[in-house]
């Protein structure tokens, strides 16, 4: 995990040339590695940092080892964005669907809209942040769907859909109003209302 670390301080500093040095040897440390739990650790390190290095073969070849069923989704999360990060979005919308964790896969697809958005592609992020919302859609337990649509909202509207941003909090506020328990209840509507905040600024 430290020399993981290591390598994207070194790549965030300029130093690729030591950063893949860095990684050689995490790799040859890694393969010393005998108890279960601890090599899918280093599996999900090696492969966040071949990510950061736009390795992405050896990145995915790393996490299909990985049999931890969140650990996966979240270092697979990891690539996908790396992938869209480096104008190699037609790759990340191939692998993104492969996130099995929904809330991961759906916070996937609203920061590949706002790399769409960042690079001049509007109709692209509209596409990203609607498949966004159908998933959030689908989600089962109330609590989650209504952050997740909170979340949405705000998405919508700093990419310029002030409309579409307080329909969707407008749905979040029906869900979270529904939840039965008081307390999960009070967290939801809270979280709309920081939400609505964030919108009526914009």
């Amino acid at each position: 995990q430290a020399l993981c670390d290591v390598v994207i301080a070194e790549l965030r500093s300029g130093r690729e040339k030591r950063a893949r040095q860095t990684l050689e040897i995490a790799q040859s440390t890694s393969s010393a590695i005998s108890r279960p739990a601890e090599r899918q650790q280093a599996r999900a390190c090696l492969a966040a940092s071949h990510a950061a290095l736009k390795e992405f073969d050896e990145a995915l070849k790393q996490v299909r080892g990985i049999e931890f069923g969140y650990m996966h989704s979240f270092v697979l999360a990891r690539i996908v964005l790396a992938m869209a990060r480096s104008n190699q979005m037609v790759e990340a919308l191939r692998l993104v669907d492969s996130i099995q964790d929904m809330k991961l896969r759906i916070n996937a697809y609203v920061t590949m809209g706002r790399i769409a958005r960042g690079n001049g592609d509007a109709d692209g992020a509209a596409r990203l942040g609607d498949e966004a919302t159908a998933l959030a859609r689908t989600l089962t337990n109330p609590l989650d769907k209504a952050f997740v649509l909170a979340d949405l909202a705000t998405s919508h509207a700093a990419g310029g859909d002030i409309a579409t941003g307080r329909k969707t909090l407008g749905e979040a506020v029906g869900i979270a109003a529904k939840i039965a328990d008081p307390w999960a209840r009070a967290r939801a509507l809270s979280k709309a209302a920081s939400a609505l905040v964030v919108i009526n600024g914009i």
